[in-house]
């Protein structure tokens, strides 16, 4: 009897170390996909793609919480079976009865293992999709001609700039003066 107990417990801990390699897979991919989606937008600024990229985002982060709920109520599983409670048959895996509490899909959303991770690229994708429209709407109507001419202008101030304080005998060092 205790050996089956035993064995119990190791497919158990099976499905445990299964759930918590699915939550970092999870994690391993929204990066990969995401930064791609984000790369792909800047680059060609598209911005549905930001959009894209905040469907993602969350669906990302219901999967590992789904995954981490579940590992959660494996757990109280495995707890049950090495307290020896009557009501655990043995060799089942029925974890449903366990999906209370902590346990919960809900709960899991609001993790310390999910809620810090997904959330502020949630907010870093929803800031870079916010920002340009915002530009849009306060009247910015400057053409991409004339922000390159004041780009250049720019840049040649700044390179005329030390010219004339050296011709003007200063020796460019601002620190002591």
């Amino acid at each position: 009897m205790q050996d089956d107990r035993i064995q119990h417990l190791q497919m158990i801990q099976g499905v445990i170390s299964r759930m918590a390699e699915n939550s970092r897979c999870m994690k391993t991919w929204f990066l990969a996909i995401v930064s791609a989606l984000l790369g792909y937008a800047v680059g060609n600024g598209n911005k549905w793609l930001f959009v894209v990229a905040l469907v993602t985002t969350n669906v990302f982060w219901v999967l590992d919480a789904f995954y981490l709920s579940l590992e959660r109520q494996f757990r109280a599983l495995y707890d049950a079976v090495v307290d020896k409670d009557e009501t655990i048959q043995p060799f089942s895996m029925k974890h449903k009865q366990f999906a209370s509490g902590r346990n919960t899909l809900h709960s899991s959303l609001f993790s310390r293992s999910t809620w810090p991770f997904y959330l502020p690229f949630a907010i870093v994708i929803l800031l870079m999709a916010i920002f340009p429209l915002l530009s849009r709407i306060k009247g910015s109507t400057s053409s991409d001609a004339n922000s390159k001419v004041s780009i250049e202008n720019v840049h040649i101030n700044s390179i005329e700039m030390p010219q004339r304080r050296l011709a003007a005998g200063h020796n460019g060092c601002h620190c002591f003066e």
